[in-house]
């Protein structure tokens, strides 16, 4: 039987509405596991270890793509849930799609930058980052 994953598509809604160009996926990963070792504690923790991975974050648009087991995903969005602050920044985690592939938590990321974006006024600089940010979506390995 093979190892079956559930993929989290969530939105960072950050209180002061700036992005954070400084964040990256381990720093995300480190807060992640944090959340759920406080929520669920060791036990918990190692459980969701096993496959816990942050498989794609964008700082402009604020998306992120969280890979987790699927008997875990119930604890892992609930931990999520709970978290109120990054790198001492008041934040909120919105989910926007759970998924059983990651294709499916592609499209919907597409989707859902694209329109934002498309409501943006964007710099130079931001269309470049927004661009890149795209590619290495679609460059996700499935």
């Amino acid at each position: 039987m093979r190892f079956k994953n559930r993929y989290l598509l969530l939105e960072l809604v950050w209180k002061d509405a700036r992005a954070d160009d400084a964040l990256l996926e381990p720093t995300l990963l480190a807060c992640f596991r944090q959340s759920i070792w406080t929520c669920f504690g060791d036990h918990g923790l190692g459980l969701a270890l096993a496959s816990l991975q942050v498989k794609f974050h964008s700082a402009l648009t604020g998306l992120c793509i969280v890979r987790c087991s699927r008997d875990q995903h119930r604890q892992v969005w609930g931990a999520l849930s709970t978290i109120t602050e990054i790198r001492h920044r008041t934040v909120l985690l919105r989910l926007l799609h759970l998924g059983g592939t990651l294709a499916s938590c592609q499209r919907t990321a597409l989707a859902h930058s694209r329109a934002s974006l498309a409501a943006l006024q964007l710099t130079a600089q931001q269309a470049r980052s927004a661009r890149d940010a795209e590619a290495r979506l679609q460059a996700l390995e499935l």
